[in-house]
């Protein structure tokens, strides 16, 4: 046999073992699911990562979709989509839109299609309340002629912001009525030993130019837990410590020795909350010195700023 074919039985004799043996190690192994299941909306790598609440809704069976900005309505189902133990990555409001039938019976608090007025539409004995979507756009619910309902979306003019008010949501420009929500926002976190975890708000993002002359509210909520076993020998006695910032400077602290849900009202009447126009708030969590370096902490948290009143 000729030099060059014991060579080339060589090649395929050690291709052959590298597949058997990389076959049993698994080399070649792949995972060829690439939807999530509906009741699991977990990416992983072998999955694709959603960017939009219509992709999310859709993979549940909803039809309808749009961002979660400070409720979802009583009939609509709110999804939290994005990795275990980390910041949504989506945060959605789904449903299923019937389509209407004429009955006569359409009501509407705002005067119809009238994106710069929140109100509600009531068509057979459901209420569709006008919502925010985003910054810049929202929902707008009104009655038809035939007593029908219908909805779309509106995106408000320039120099205008969309507020999420008691009454509903719509575009107005930089002047407030008490009770609006200037920002909401929520998320979670994780501190080890001397780590902090802070979140940051600028209300410029949201249209408030200064506090002018009207007074500004905080609702900060707080839940945390020890996530591991290294915290025992402490618990009850160091915990965490919470600090809230204005535009002044620290505006409120706490201190937890145990974990605990709370949530505290910074408002005009303890709390006079200063806004500046440029310094950006800032909400933070630590742990106490005394915990011990590799002790791990969870927490979430909501804040929501609003206006408290105007004079």
């Amino acid at each position: 046999m000729a030099k060059k074919d014991y060579t080339l039985y060589w090649i395929i004799g050690i291709g052959i073992i590298v597949f058997v043996y990389g076959g049993n190690a698994g080399w070649f192994k792949s995972n060829f699911s690439f939807t999530p299941a509906p009741e699991d909306l977990l990416p992983s790598p072998s999955q694709p990562v959603y960017s939009t609440c219509s992709q999310v809704c859709s993979t549940s069976g909803f039809s309808q979709a749009y961002p979660f900005v400070n409720f979802c309505k009583n009939s609509e189902t709110k999804i939290t989509y994005g990795y275990p133990n980390q910041a949504p990555l989506l945060v959605c409001c789904c449903y299923n839109e019937a389509t209407p039938t004429p009955s006569g019976t359409c009501t509407e608090t705002d005067g119809g299609n009238v994106p710069t007025t929140p109100g509600t539409t009531t068509a057979d004995g459901v209420a569709r309340t006008d919502v925010c979507l985003d910054e810049t756009s929202l929902t707008e619910y009104w009655c038809l002629s035939d007593g029908t309902w219908q909805g779309g979306r509106h995106f408000c003019d320039p120099g205008q912001i969309c507020i999420q008010s008691r009454s509903g949501g719509y575009c107005k420009t930089q002047s407030w009525n008490t009770g609006d929500t200037v920002m909401s926002g929520s998320g979670t976190g994780t501190v080890i030993g001397g780590q902090q975890g802070y979140a940051e708000i600028d209300l410029s993002k949201y249209g408030l130019a200064t506090g002018g002359n009207c007074q500004l509210g905080a609702q900060l909520s707080v839940n945390w837990i020890y996530a591991n076993d290294r915290c025992v020998g402490i618990m009850g006695a160091q915990g965490m410590l919470w600090e809230f910032y204005d535009s002044l400077g620290l505006e409120y602290s706490r201190i937890d020795a145990t974990p605990a849900a709370w949530t505290v009202d910074l408002h005009p009447r303890g709390h006079i909350l200063n806004w500046d126009g440029h310094t950006v708030w800032r909400a933070i969590a630590k742990q106490n010195p005394g915990n011990t370096p590799d002790c791990i902490i969870n927490y979430d948290y909501t804040v929501r700023v609003y206006i408290y009143e105007c004079i």
